[in-house]
């Protein structure tokens, strides 16, 4: 039944699923367990991004490039000193140096472990917040 389930939900989304049952209550083990892999279907590619779309995912890409090539190691800067770094630079569209362009940017480094901040410590203000990048054993990436 869970099986099933799986493969409607992944036909509802137009994707394809492929699932490998690696272990199984009827075979005697504690539990079931499925290892699943979605990707889109054939079908789905009629429904690409636009060429509108993909620039602005483009940009979004630009400018988390951006943020982490001017955050710091140690000690954080604020929201409003990384603006203001950003607005001496002349190739960052003005949409993006909006906070909340910068903040949807910063949280979706912290979300891939790129960059650390001072959100949820006791007494956290998102004008004081500090943000910086996280220490990652190949820092030459960045």
């Amino acid at each position: 039944m869970l099986l099933g389930a799986i493969e409607g939900a992944a036909e509802r989304y137009g994707e394809q699923v492929r699932i490998v049952e690696r272990t199984c209550m009827n075979q005697g083990h504690t539990a079931c367990r499925f290892e699943m892999c979605f990707f889109p279907s054939s079908q789905a590619y009629g429904n690409l991004e636009t060429a509108e779309q993909l620039a602005h995912q483009r940009g979004k890409e630009d400018l988390a490039k951006l943020l982490l090539r001017f955050l710091p190691d140690t000690d954080g800067i604020t929201l409003a000193d990384l603006q203001k770094i950003l607005q001496r630079q002349r190739r960052v569209h003005p949409n993006y140096l909006r906070p909340s362009k910068l903040v949807e940017a910063l949280q979706q480094l912290q979300h891939v472990g790129l960059v650390s901040s001072t959100a949820n410590q006791l007494r956290d203000l998102l004008m004081e917040r500090r943000y910086w990048r996280t220490p990652t054993s190949d820092s030459s990436d960045t």
